[in-house]
């Protein structure tokens, strides 16, 4: 009681679907959005100031419940839809107050799931996108790694954190068939399905303690060093119950795997 609901006000008003998208025969009316499962594939982020900077303005906005930065230039990236559903990319430019330098760009990937391709036609927009070519794994042992055990009520702490009240997190019967586990029966019914940002914030948690290890001999270094970049893709549901293996390696351009 007293949750937000999913999509969000702000999902709504942005769409989570482009009309011009839509099929000259369909309406958005006739597509039931608010019901169907929605499942985050991709996050980029680009950050213009730093972590701490962006962090402190949205402590700000929350701690003085005034409304959280401008989210502007918000525009459809592309909508491909297939046999699974309609695969819809956003790019999102925050900022402290309407003028002001941009906070950060983010785009993200969600998986209308169980949509018609029929009803939707495919859009590719000529913008370019965050993303940055995805580097490969490193060969060899990693630099450092970190065992990370899911709770039994993770989902439920990353909900009220996060606002993200997405039913397929909570309500077993919700879940899209994404796993085998999705079919055990009433007695033993199927684990949640962990937040793909609730997973992309643990490891980057710990990529942040790798960076701060790496450079404790020299503190004053440390404050040159930021995330500028960040790229995560989705690519296997994460289930209440499951360990999750982050690995680092220490290189130019610093990744982590999951």
């Amino acid at each position: 009681a007293g949750l937000p609901p999913f999509p969000p006000p702000w999902m709504k008003h942005e769409g989570l679907l482009p009309r011009h998208c839509l099929q000259p025969d369909t309406s958005i009316n006739d597509l039931d959005l608010d019901t169907m499962p929605i499942i985050h594939t991709r996050q980029a982020v680009h950050w213009h100031v730093s972590l701490a900077e962006l962090t402190q303005t949205l402590l700000l906005a929350t701690s003085s419940h005034t409304t959280p930065p401008a989210v502007v230039r918000g525009l459809s990236l592309s909508v491909r839809p297939k046999s699974v559903g309609t695969f819809v990319t956003r790019q999102q430019v925050l900022l402290s107050h309407p003028g002001s330098r941009p906070l950060c760009t983010m785009e993200s990937t969600v998986l209308l799931f169980g949509l018609d391709p029929s009803r939707v036609q495919t859009y590719e927009s000529p913008n370019q996108m965050v993303s940055r070519s995805t580097p490969k794994r490193r060969k060899g042992p990693p630099s450092w790694q970190h065992t990370f055990f899911t709770a039994p009520n993770q989902t439920l702490l990353y909900r009220l954190a996060s606002g993200d009240t997405n039913a397929i997190h909570v309500d077993p019967d919700a879940m899209p068939p994404l796993t085998p586990d999705n079919n055990n029966d009433d007695k033993h019914p199927p684990p949640l399905l962990l937040h793909g940002l609730a997973t992309l914030g643990m490891a980057v948690r710990f990529l942040e303690h790798f960076v701060r290890r790496k450079v404790d001999a020299a503190a004053s270094q440390f404050q040159s060093l930021d995330f500028v970049d960040l790229e995560a893709r989705f690519t296997k549901p994460v289930l209440v119950g499951n360990v999750l293996q982050i690995q680092v390696w220490d290189s130019s351009t610093i990744t982590t795997t999951t």
